[in-house]
């Protein structure tokens, strides 16, 4: 009995862990969308290789309805900060590149 209960939880864990491999990122989707945006912001304002940027952080603030997305550029090393809102249709509606003055919540650059 023992030995089967050893397997049940060995392939619940092994079956999760394939799960979150093949499903990507635990982000949510709305902050995914936020970080896609600012990685197209990146690649068009500073002619980055969108494929080496990867996203270091995406925080949400809820009562300003506003992101700060951290991304860092591989070929650079160098980690970029912006600020953006999201509309209805969850295109961009608002990005700043705050690199420098980045804060966890977006609170120092769009009030």
């Amino acid at each position: 009995m023992k030995r089967k209960n050893i397997f049940v939880i060995a392939g619940v864990f092994l079956i999760g862990s394939a799960a979150s491999f093949f499903f990507g990122s635990w982000l949510p989707q709305e902050h995914r969308i936020a970080a896609g945006h600012g990685i197209d912001y990146l690649v068009d304002e500073y002619e980055l290789t969108g494929a080496r940027i990867e996203i270091d952080q995406v925080n949400y603030w809820e009562e300003g309805d506003r992101y700060a997305v951290r991304l860092y550029d591989i070929d650079q090393e160098k980690f970029y900060e912006l600020a953006l809102r999201l509309d209805d249709e969850q295109e961009a509606a608002f990005i700043l590149d705050v690199t420098g003055s980045f804060d966890e919540f977006g609170l120092a650059y769009c009030h």
